[in-house]
C-alpha cells in the first residue's frame, strides 16, 4: 500500500512539472505575439474615419470598331492595272483607288464610254440649236410687215365693197364712153348692114367694115360693163372672196408671230435633256465598274488586291476605316443598365497597351435588350476621347464605366471602388 502512495506522489510531481513547462512556453509565445503586434501596429497610418462619396464603376469589355467602316469590292471582270493607295493612307470621299486595265475590259464597259460621248454631243447640240438665228427673226420679221400690208389692203377693198364700187365722176364718165360706144357701134352697124353686108365673103371692103363693127360692139359692151361695174355695189360673191382672203392673211399673221417668239425665246428641249442626263448617268455607272473609289473619308487598313490581279464580280479589293472617332461597344446586363447614363465618363485599357489608361464617354446607349441563354443584356456605345495611333479597330477593351457615386450610406452592390469589388458593401 505504501508502495502504491509513492508511485501515485512521483506521477504527479511529474505532472505538475510537465504543467510548469507548458505553462511557460505558452506564456514565452504570447508574450512574442504581442511584441510583433505591437511592432506591426507601430507601423501602421492612421486616419480619422469620415463619412464621404465612394466612386462606382460598372465593368466589362468590348471591342474597339470605327466610326465608319466600308470593304470595297469589284463589280466587273477583268485585270487589275493600277493600285494608287497602300495601307495606312488617308483617303477622301470619292478618290480613286484602283483601276482594271483598259484591255482586259467587257465589251459592254467598254461601249459606255462611246456612248458617253455620244450622248454629251448630242446635248451639245441642243444648246447650240437654242442660240437665236438673227437672220431667220429678221426673215420672219419681214413676212409679217409683208402680210400686214396685204391685209390692209384687203380691209380697204372690203370696206368699198358697202358702197357703190367707183365715185360718183367716175361712173358719169363711164356712162358718158357708154353712150359713145353705143352710138358708135349702131353707126358702124348701120353703115355695115346698109353698104358692105350684102357684099361676098371675099371683098375687102366687106371685110374692112365687119372689122370695125367688131371693134365698136367690143367697145360698147366693154364699156356697158365698167359703167355697170362701178355704178352698183359688191355682189355676194365678191364679198365672200374677200373676206375668206382677209381671215387667211390674218391667220398668217398670227402664225408668222407665233414663229417669231418662238426664234426670239429659243430654249433647249429639257425633256430630251434629261432623258440624255439619265443615259449618260447609267453609261458612267456601267463605265464606272472598271474604277474603284472611296465611298467614305477614311484610313486604308487592308489592301487586299494588286496590279496584275485577275479579279471577278464580288472580289474584295479594299477596307477602309474613319478611325477619327472609335468607338467601344460593351454588354451591359439588365441589372446595372439603369445605372449607366449618356455622358457617363468610362475609363479604358486595352489588351494590347496595358501599361496605359485611356478615356471615353457613354455616347449610346441601345433601346431593347437581346437575350442570351435567358441573360437580358444591353448594348452600350463609348466614344473614345484620347485614342492614340496604338489603339486600332479589333483591339479588346477592359472598360470602366463610372456611374452615380455612393453618397454617405448608400448600398454599392456589385460595383467597383478603385479596382476592388465592393459587393455587398454598405457605407
Amino acid at each position: 500500500m505504501k508502495k502504491v502512495i509513492s508511485i501515485i506522489k512521483k506521477v504527479l510531481k511529474i505532472i505538475f512539472v510537465v504543467a510548469l513547462i507548458a505553462i511557460g512556453i505558452f506564456a514565452f509565445i504570447f508574450f512574442r505575439q504581442s511584441q510583433n503586434a505591437e511592432a506591426e501596429t507601430g507601423q501602421l497610418e492612421t486616419e480619422e474615419i469620415n463619412y464621404g462619396s465612394l466612386t462606382a464603376a460598372i465593368g466589362a469589355t468590348g471591342t474597339v470598331y470605327s466610326r465608319q467602316s466600308a470593304v470595297i469590292a469589284w463589280d466587273a471582270s477583268g485585270v487589275v492595272g493600277e493600285v494608287d493607295v497602300s495601307a495606312g493612307d488617308k483617303v477622301s470621299d470619292g478618290q480613286v483607288l484602283a483601276e482594271l486595265d483598259q484591255d482586259s475590259l467587257p465589251q459592254n464597259v467598254v461601249q459606255t464610254q462611246a456612248d458617253l460621248i455620244n450622248y454629251q454631243n448630242q446635248i451639245d447640240d441642243i444648246y447650240e440649236d437654242a442660240v437665236v438665228d438673227e437672220y431667220a427673226v429678221a426673215q420672219k420679221q419681214y413676212d409679217i410687215y409683208t402680210a400686214q400690208q396685204e391685209l390692209d389692203d384687203l380691209q380697204k377693198d372690203r370696206e368699198k365693197m358697202d358702197w357703190q364700187r367707183c365715185h360718183e365722176s367716175t361712173v358719169d364718165t363711164l356712162y358718158a364712153d357708154y353712150l359713145l360706144a353705143k352710138d358708135n357701134y349702131q353707126r358702124t352697124l348701120d353703115d355695115y348692114t346698109g353698104n358692105y353686108s350684102w357684099k361676098g365673103e371675099e371683098d375687102l371692103s366687106r371685110a374692112a367694115a365687119k372689122s370695125n363693127l367688131s371693134a365698136a360692139e367690143s367697145e360698147y359692151y366693154q364699156c356697158l360693163a365698167s359703167w355697170n361695174y362701178c355704178k352698183n355695189k359688191a355682189d355676194e360673191s365678191e364679198v365672200s372672196d374677200i373676206e375668206a382672203d382677209i381671215q387667211m392673211r390674218e391667220a398668217d399673221i398670227k402664225e408668222y408671230e407665233r414663229q417669231l417668239e418662238e426664234l426670239k425665246n429659243v430654249k433647249p428641249d429639257l425633256d430630251e435633256i434629261a432623258l440624255l442626263e439619265a443615259q449618260i448617268e447609267a453609261a458612267e455607272m456601267t463605265f464606272g465598274l472598271a474604277t474603284l473609289e472611296s465611298p467614305i473619308g477614311g484610313t486604308i487598313t487592308e489592301v487586299l488586291v494588286q496590279e496584275g490581279d485577275i479579279i471577278s464580280p464580288g472580289t474584295n479589293a479594299f477596307r477602309i476605316d474613319d478611325i477619327s472617332q472609335l468607338l467601344v461597344e460593351v454588354k451591359i446586363s439588365e441589372v446595372d443598365i439603369n445605372q449607366i447614363k449618356v455622358g457617363h465618363i468610362a475609363t479604358l485599357i486595352f489588351d494590347a497597351v496595358y501599361t496605359d489608361e485611356y478615356h471615353g464617354i457613354v455616347s449610346e446607349i441601345s433601346s431593347v435588350g437581346e437575350s442570351d441563354q435567358g441573360v437580358v443584356e444591353f448594348t452600350v456605345t463609348i466614344s473614345l476621347t484620347d485614342a492614340s495611333e496604338d489603339i486600332k479597330p479589333g483591339m479588346t477593351a477592359t472598360v470602366s464605366i463610372e456611374v452615380d457615386p455612393c453618397i454617405e450610406q448608400a448600398r454599392c452592390r456589385g460595383y467597383y471602388v478603385n479596382g476592388s469589388n465592393l459587393a455587398g458593401y454598405q457605407g
